[in-house]
């Protein structure tokens, strides 16, 4: 097996502290510090502690250089987790676990992440802790309150945070672009963050789901299946994604330990890990959305639930198009996250389709300044290979570019990315590079599982259409939340009838989307 290309495995991480930073971060310093995980022992004997702590391991080993974990005596069951998930991370240096003391661990420590309500001032100390379903993170004062009903939704989000506020330390992000978060909380149940906001119900013992689609197998789809063997969720669940994990999903991918992983389908590695961590039945495909609906499970099964991890607008378009009772997607781009829910019994609510909207077509314009191709190549499959009557056709200037884009075997639409991330960031970029980290991916698929819980389990409640946490850097207050209206023109709207009658039909038989 070839060996792993850390530059790539880092690639993207660090194009989000070269954002942050306007600068180029060094990679070399970034990888030689040490980042302590810790936490408070009353709070690791909790189930909430123990996923705060586990998710927050599984982050850190994405974008940290050394990581030590030091487990207080009395946490026993969290001791074990952890001995037993640290050597099988994928990680840039060997994970070290330690029992005992902390204070002399912390002594030259770079930064600290604590699973409790403790800060100690004058150290780069963030403390992480989850209730029901809200989570905090706090960098500066202590945080108050416990941490007894169990929800790893909110304990996801309260690792997101703590990471976020980790890697401002590490990768030298500056106060001024993103301060230390002080005491912040946010609510996945009603999306509140203030003082009012209560804890949210505890979840049911057994959480049955109808039949799912799970789109897209990336950072997203990582995150969301490590919540689902988290959560007592049963049913049946196919996964849909039509690339393979490369280097580059080391550094955003929370499930991407094992490197025969890499070159493999992503959404069959997720569902034979689905398979062994979580009472699902899972299957999982390479392939195009348009040709899952066509065929396969996502045609024979009365889908019902559709959780996308998705970074297309086409694709969720062609998601849409499976018309499910529920839609929830997932959204992100190298800070914020989001989700929109989508519910066929809320017809006044935007669909995908007419809540994300294909750029116009002087986009096209652009994408000819920018890559040097022709018009006539980009106005047609984006999606296809970039070709050498494509390069013929070019502006002779870019031609040396794309001949380097062809060798590496882009498709149009990555040249474009690259061309796009080229002139922002003014570096290399190599093949499937995308500027993300894994804690934005994290904190998206916690919105998308809170919505989906909030949807199953309490279906009358009030619905939050569209949510985003539009900068994890400025932490939970950062947030909006709007209710999108359907577009008369779109047909969520005009095929309404239709989309009714195809739900009937597909509870009977095969379906085809329209």
């Amino acid at each position: 097996m070839k060996p792993i290309n850390l530059h790539q495995a880092a690639s993207r991480p660090l194009a989000v502290a070269n954002e942050l930073t306007g600068g180029i971060v060094d990679a070399d310093s970034v990888f030689s510090k040490t980042v302590v995980l810790t936490g408070d022992a009353n709070a690791l004997r909790n189930e909430n502690g123990r996923w705060c702590l586990l998710d927050a391991l599984r982050l850190l080993s994405r974008v940290a250089g050394y990581v030590l974990v030091v487990l207080p005596d009395g946490c026993d069951t969290s001791a074990a987790e952890v001995l037993e998930l640290a050597p099988t991370l994928w990680s840039r240096h060997e994970i070290v676990v330690q029992r005992g003391l902390i204070s002399p661990a912390i002594a030259n420590a770079d930064a600290v992440l604590f699973v409790g309500n403790e800060v100690r001032p004058g150290a780069k100390w963030t403390a992480i802790r989850a209730q029901g379903w809200t989570a905090h993170c706090s960098s500066q004062g202590d945080l108050d309150g416990d941490n007894n009903q169990a929800n790893p939704i909110a304990s996801m989000m309260a690792a997101s945070l703590g990471v976020t506020e980790i890697f401002k330390h590490l990768y030298n992000v500056p106060a001024s672009a993103a301060p230390p978060l002080d005491r912040g909380h946010v609510n996945l149940f009603d999306f509140r963050a203030g003082p009012e906001s209560s804890i949210g119900p505890e979840l049911p013992r057994n959480l049955p789901l109808p039949d799912t689609a799970l789109i897209g197998g990336g950072a997203i789809g990582n995150a969301i299946a490590l919540l689902l063997s988290q959560l007592p969720v049963l049913g049946r669940m196919h996964i849909v994604d039509k690339q393979v994990f490369g280097d580059e999903n080391l550094g955003t991918c929370v499930l991407l330990d094992h490197t025969a992983w890499l070159g493999q389908p992503k959404a069959e590695c997720l569902a034979n890990w689905l398979n062994r961590h979580s009472s699902l039945e899972v299957t999982g495909k390479q392939e195009f959305i348009a040709e899952a609906i066509a065929a396969g499970p996502l045609r024979e099964r009365p889908i019902e639930l559709v959780l996308n991890g998705l970074d297309d607008i086409a694709a969720r378009h062609d998601a849409q198009r499976i018309w499910a009772t529920t839609t929830i997607d997932g959204a992100l781009n190298s800070v914020g996250a989001a989700v929109v829910t989508h519910r066929v019994d809320h017809p006044e609510s935007a669909c995908l389709r007419c809540a994300f909207r294909l750029p116009a077509e002087n986009v096209l314009e652009s994408q000819v300044r920018l890559t040097g191709l022709a018009l006539d190549a980009l106005a047609g499959d984006q999606g296809r290979l970039l070709s050498d009557e494509d390069i013929t056709a070019a502006e002779p200037t870019r031609q040396a570019w794309l001949r380097e884009q062809r060798k590496a075997g882009r498709t149009l639409c990555s040249v474009i990315a690259v061309a796009q991330a080229e002139k922002a960031l003014g570096i290399h970029l190599e093949d499937g590079f995308r500027p993300s980290v894994p804690f934005v991916a994290s904190a998206a698929a916690a919105l998308v599982i809170a919505q989906m819980v909030k949807v199953l389990v309490c279906p009358d409640a009030e619905q939050v259409h569209t949510f985003q946490l539009g900068n994890l850097f400025l932490g939970p207050e950062a947030r909006a939340a709007a209710r999108r209206r359907a577009d008369p023109a779109c047909e969520c709207v005009r095929h309404r009838r239709r989309i009714l009658a195809l739900q009937d039909r597909r509870r009977s038989g095969p379906w085809s989307a329209i």
